[in-house]
């Protein structure tokens, strides 16, 4: 076991020591900013679920964990923390103290990730409710675990960077790229770069373009006399 392991189980071992209900494996500790139970541990993770729907796994992160410690366990050890701030169990050195750490063992073991430390303390203007003050690294981890590229995560911390007005504006656009995936695959419920937008876009057209092919049935050739 690695001194990160133990620091992730440490975490979700005390919010587990504060459940409130449970659902399964799932559970929940009261949110005091929220005013609500939060189930750390119950979350969807769309960009492995469509990879995993369409068969397409290279548009993911593919990313390295701590020894002993999965994608899952470290998005609920920041979730906890992120819960532990809302009630004040720990202080706003603590918190930022905490993302650090874990956020600079991920870029450790995923040299890619170095290329995202400019927006380590990025606006993050797309919250209605932000936290006080915002944590860039919490959105940060919480995409490296979610297995977003890289690509996808930067365009997610750009849009969020951008003032309030420009992301309405920027959310009300359409892109005909983004109909036509969500019309010959699904929906791809999450943030997309242009490099990844255009590679589904290209990957939808041409497996539309193997299912318009004329189905016909196998005729072996006759052999000559």
């Amino acid at each position: 076991m690695t001194d990160m392991n133990d620091y992730i189980h440490h975490i979700i071992a005390l919010a587990r020591s504060k459940t409130i209900q449970s659902e399964g494996v799932f559970f929940a500790i009261y949110d005091e900013m929220l005013q609500k139970p939060c189930y750390i541990n119950k979350r969807r993770h769309w960009a492995i679920e469509f990879a995993a729907e369409h068969h397409c796994p290279e548009i993911l992160g593919q990313y390295s964990f701590p020894e002993g410690v999965s994608h899952t366990d470290v998005q609920t050890a920041a979730m906890a923390l992120k819960t532990f701030y809302n009630n004040s169990l720990i202080t706003d050195d603590q918190y930022d103290a905490a993302l650090d750490k874990i956020w600079s063992e991920l870029v450790r073991l995923n040299p890619p990730l170095e290329r995202l430390k400019t927006y380590e303390n990025a606006p993050m203007n797309y919250l209605d409710k932000p936290d006080t003050p915002m944590r860039a690294k919490f959105h940060l981890i919480m995409g490296v675990s979610d297995q977003f590229n890289v690509d996808d995560i930067e365009a997610f911390m750009v849009f969020c960077s951008k003032t309030p007005v420009e992301i309405y504006n920027e959310a009300a656009k359409s892109d005909a790229r983004k109909s036509f995936v969500r019309d010959h695959m699904s929906f791809p419920n999450w943030r997309l770069s242009e490099k990844t937008l255009n590679y589904l876009a290209e990957l939808a057209n041409m497996r539309r373009s193997f299912s318009e092919l004329p189905n016909k049935p196998y005729q072996p050739k006759k052999k000559g006399i």
